[in-house]
Parts: structure tokens; C-alpha cells; sequence
């Protein structure tokens, strides 16, 4: 008996350490069994409330981000083997932010479990949103340099110009004039 303790204490104690949040399911209805202080921490919840919630307390709901489509990744893992995707979730303010989302079945003791583990990744996305954002402009000015070298018309310019900043760019509305 008192090994037992011990070694759940041990197994307690590294599962509170990690940086990752990690949430342990039961497979078939999915249901959270278990979850480390991360992940209170990192979506506001605490354990109860996580437990009674489900997943739902914390999914976005929106498309590729909703209850289903968790359903169907956990689904995948136990027809497929362990999986992972980054997707947004919603912190218990209503925030959204981005996660690296790892699932992997695994046996804990005679039950067969599913276990997710959440890092965030928010830093990095907006990282990456900004580097396309700036490979966009990039993208533009090279394609605006190439039309004032070869264009020699005004307005035939400012139509291309315009034409290279909307094919290129995420732009909606592009607007040229000539400052005199």
C-alpha cells in the first residue's frame, strides 16, 4: 500500500511539472477523468469546472474548432494512432489563443485512456502572421518596382500597381494616386 502511494505521488508530482497542459480522457464519450495544474492555469478553469464543462468549456466552437470536430481527431487517434494539430481555443476570459494539440492513447493501469496534452503556441503564430504579413509587402513593393521599370503609361501604372497589391496582398482595397 504504501508503495502505491508513493508512486502516485511520484506520477503527481511530474504530472503537475510540466509545462504542458495535459488532460486525460476517457475513450468512447471522451469525458475529462483527470488534468494537470497547467491546464487550469493556462485556460483560467479550474479542475471541477473543466470536468463538468467537458471540452466544450473550451473550444471555439467555430469551424474546425468545435466539439465535433474534437470528437473526431480523438476518434482518428484510437482508429489511426497518436495525431497532432495546432488550433485555437478559448481561454475562461472568452480569449481565443492558439495551441499545439497532441493526442495519443495510452493504458493507465486496466483502462485504456486517451491523453491530450496543450502548449501554447500564441507567441509563435503571431510571429508567423507577421513574417507573412511582412513577406506580403515584400511581395508588393517588388511587384511595384518591377511595373513602374517596365510600365511606362501613368494610368496603365497605377492599374498594375493597383492588379500587383491585390493578387499579391491580403489587401481588400487598394487605392494609387499621384501627390502633386
Amino acid at each position: 500500500h504504501e508503495k502505491l502511494l508513493e508512486s502516485e505521488s511520484r506520477f503527481r508530482s511530474i504530472f503537475d511539472s510540466v509545462s504542458e497542459a495535459i488532460f486525460i480522457h476517457r475513450l468512447g464519450d471522451f469525458a475529462i477523468i483527470d488534468m494537470n495544474r497547467r491546464a487550469e492555469e493556462l485556460l483560467g478553469y479550474s479542475s471541477e469546472e473543466l470536468r463538468r464543462g467537458g471540452i466544450a468549456s473550451f473550444l471555439l466552437g467555430a469551424e474546425g474548432h468545435g466539439v465535433r470536430d474534437a470528437e473526431l481527431m480523438m476518434a482518428r487517434v484510437e482508429q489511426e494512432g497518436p495525431q497532432q494539430i495546432d488550433g485555437m481555443i478559448r481561454h475562461k476570459s472568452g480569449h481565443p489563443f492558439w495551441v499545439s494539440i497532441s493526442l495519443a492513447k495510452a493504458r493507465l493501469g486496466e483502462r485504456e485512456v486517451l491523453l491530450v496534452s496543450l502548449r501554447d503556441i500564441e507567441g509563435r503564430k503571431r510571429t508567423e502572421l507577421a513574417l507573412q504579413r511582412k513577406n506580403a509587402i515584400h511581395s508588393v513593393l517588388s511587384g511595384v518596382n518591377k511595373a513602374i521599370l517596365e510600365v511606362r503609361d501613368r494610368q496603365t501604372l497605377f492599374d498594375t500597381v493597383c492588379n500587383v497589391a491585390l493578387q499579391i496582398s491580403s489587401f481588400r482595397l487598394v487605392w494609387v494616386a499621384q501627390l502633386v
